[in-house]
């Protein structure tokens, strides 16, 4: 565990243990995600479509289909509360155009931000032999995207609803709505 603001490692036990990324990957791909918000590459309210990429998307998805527009918004609300998959694929391509250039961008910003133990092959998560992280990594990067004070409330939001209405997400995590504080 590692104190935020300053990285200061708390309690720590095997560290720096290469381990399977898995979902845990979904953090790098918001930390791209947050940078260019802040940055002013796209805001908030920026409407984005789905590319013929959403229908290969594998996972948790909020069923996107090629054409479909939402806004980065509600991408995102999708992604952190209902691990949609295929909306991160949307704010992936937005980001970097291919799913491909992404990754490397990925991996590109996990050196930038001092990871030396972790490699990323997709914004998923999905298994792959090649893809691993370590804890220590994950607080690393944990830390970075508590920088974005516009995320915040996303992690907090136990039940939301995108698409008019239609589509309801609901947070897995039980610390939203749980946890007071």
């Amino acid at each position: 565990m590692a104190e935020a603001s300053t990285g200061m490692v708390l309690v720590e036990k095997n560290g720096d243990k290469q381990l399977d990324v898995g979902y845990l990957a979904k953090l790098m791909t918001l930390l791209i995600i947050a940078e260019d918000i802040q940055t002013g590459r796209y805001g908030l309210s920026t409407e984005l479509t789905a590319s013929q990429s959403v229908s290969d998307t594998k996972g948790a998805v909020v069923w996107l289909e090629p054409g479909d527009k939402m806004t980065v918004e509600e991408l995102l609300k999708s992604a952190i509360i209902g691990n949609a998959n295929d909306a991160l694929t949307v704010l992936a391509e937005k980001s970097c155009r291919t799913l491909d250039e992404f990754v490397s961008q990925m991996n590109s910003m996990a050196f930038d931000i001092g990871l030396r133990n972790s490699a990323f092959t997709n914004p998923y998560g999905y298994y792959s032999e090649n893809d691993y992280t370590t804890a220590h990594d994950v607080a690393v990067i944990s830390a970075e995207l508590s920088k974005y004070d516009f995320l915040l409330p996303y992690f907090q939001i136990w039940r939301d609803f995108i698409k008019e209405g239609k589509t309801e997400l609901v947070n897995e995590n039980t610390l939203s709505r749980t946890f007071e504080g």
